[in-house]
């Protein structure tokens, strides 16, 4: 809605109900990779110390755009169902808000891409890549 209250854009978001998923049967384990902030600290002390540069990024629809390994199906949500085929359910194909996997999928994804562009996963925070580009006066490196 804008200021006034009338409706702009209609949005809407499909959402798994990941509760009925049960473990071990639907998926394995759950997964939530997340930075401590002690390390945030440090690294931006060390970042400013050395004058790196840094890069954070927030991903809206991440979970979008994670693979999921597991056969998963779901029910079409209201609103949506099929008039032809009122009883089919779906398949999946990519990870989905709701779903225990969808975590793991994402960052999965996330990882790969960005250790195929140079970065290196750190080894005691695997939240944190580095990339260490040569310069011709010392290194430079980006953080991500």
């Amino acid at each position: 809605m804008d200021e006034n209250g009338i409706i702009v854009r209609n949005k809407a978001r499909l959402i798994a109900q990941g509760f009925n998923q049960e473990e071990k049967i639907d998926y394995e384990e759950t997964f939530t990779p997340i930075a401590r902030l002690e390390a945030i600290r440090m690294l931006l002390v060390f970042a400013c110390f050395k004058d790196f540069s840094l890069c954070q990024m927030d991903v809206k629809s991440a979970f979008l755009n994670g693979f999921i390994n597991e056969e998963v199906y779901v029910e079409q949500p209201p609103g949506f169902q099929s008039f032809n085929f009122p009883n089919h359910v779906f398949k999946l194909k990519k990870a989905f808000y709701g779903l225990k996997q969808a975590p793991r999928a994402w960052y999965e994804r996330l990882s790969k891409f960005l250790l195929k562009k140079g970065f290196k996963m750190g080894k005691i925070n695997t939240t944190l890549f580095i990339k260490t580009k040569k310069k011709k006066n010392g290194l430079s490196s980006n953080i991500c």
